[in-house]
């Protein structure tokens, strides 16, 4: 018999998913993310006097509806170890080469029957609105009975595309700043950070989740540098709300909307060369960065095929130092300097692009 608690669907903007946060425990993790359960129109309100246009209305959580039962002291113990966690939380958004770091919320309230929360006003920009087709969507009750904050978090960041793509990428770096865990020294070694954290997520997801997970270490050389994630869902005629992304209206047939892109460098070392193909590859935080490179590369009045070879490069590697050079170009244009611009960077695209062929 299905509980409350198996109908809550979390539904959250990919840009909260793609933010780099801070590590949280499972209670604390699980709770944030039922939050998420919650409408803009409940969370917040429109402010036209405040920065963010938006000031926080508060939510108030009894503490039965997140346990699933009456809580006693021992519960209690969990929840008030959570709220202090969150309430000194904050996610990292980065834009190109900008970074934003905003607290979760502005003041969180416990009593022994209930939790108010009260978000922090600038999140209301990054929460899902009627009409949004760029969110994560998944029922509670597939994350309730997971043991690790980290599973939580490995589970919100692989779930959307599970239902249409076999397979996820994501650079090694970029998955431990996503799971707040970038900044702990030991992980810095591969075979730590997949014995104590990978190995233990997976295993928690397959036998408390609705995914079944395995992985494949991607290098380049010798070093372990991005993870691919195999999965498939165990109960597939569940009806989940997905995020139906639509492609950029610049993007063309070849690159519809950038789901994931992959370019054949093995032999190309010219600009008619080059070849596209469509698989499941890039992480959805990646495939971010590749739109707006595209975005980017239009403003200055750069040529499609040189486009192409740009996003090729990048999807490649990800962290191609290609930012410095766009904005340099773009920062020549608005000052009405001749150097650089878009004909010196168009060539140091097409080296780039031969160095990747020739790799």
């Amino acid at each position: 018999m299905e509980s409350l608690l198996d109908k809550i669907r979390i539904k959250r903007d990919n840009k909260i998913v793609n933010a780099y946060q801070s590590k949280l425990q499972p209670a604390a993790q699980k709770l944030l993310f039922y939050l998420f359960s919650y409408s803009k129109g409940e969370l917040f309100k429109i402010n036209e006097n405040s920065k963010s246009g938006y000031e926080s209305k508060g939510i108030s959580l009894p503490v039965k509806d997140f346990l699933g039962a009456y809580p006693g002291g021992k519960d209690l113990k969990v929840v008030d170890g959570a709220c202090s966690l969150l309430a000194s939380s904050q996610i990292n958004i980065t834009k190109e080469d900008e970074k934003s770091y905003i607290p979760l919320f502005e003041r969180i309230t416990l009593s022994k029957t209930k939790i108010l929360f009260e978000f922090n006003a600038h999140l209301a920009e990054f929460i899902v609105t009627e009409g949004s087709n760029n969110f994560t969507s998944y029922y509670y009750k597939h994350i309730r009975k997971l043991k690790s904050g980290n599973s939580v978090r490995l589970y919100d960041i692989l779930i959307n595309g599970s239902r249409k793509y076999p397979n996820n990428i994501i650079q090694l770096d970029e998955l431990k700043q996503r799971m707040g865990l970038s900044s702990t020294k030991a992980y810095k070694k591969y075979s730590l950070f997949k014995q104590k954290v990978l190995t233990p997520c997976i295993e928690d997801i397959n036998k408390n989740s609705d995914l079944q997970l395995k992985m494949e270490n991607i290098k380049t050389g010798r070093a372990v540098t991005a993870v691919n994630f195999i999965f498939e869902r165990k109960n597939q005629d569940e009806k989940v709300e997905e995020s139906q992304e639509k492609p950029s209206n610049h993007a063309n047939k070849n690159t519809s909307s950038l789901q994931s892109i992959s370019f054949d460098m093995a032999e190309a070392t010219t600009l008619n060369t080059l070849k596209v193909s469509h698989h499941p590859k890039i992480s959805a935080a990646v495939q971010d960065k590749i739109q707006r490179l595209q975005k980017r590369l239009k403003e200055i009045g750069m040529d499609q095929e040189t486009i192409q070879l740009a996003l090729g490069c990048y999807a490649k590697n990800p962290s191609w130092k290609i930012w410095p050079e766009v904005n340099a170009v773009k920062m020549a244009i608005k000052d009405g300097e001749k150097f650089p611009n878009k004909h010196t960077l168009k060539k140091w695209i097409v080296d780039a692009y031969v160095s990747y062929s020739t790799d």
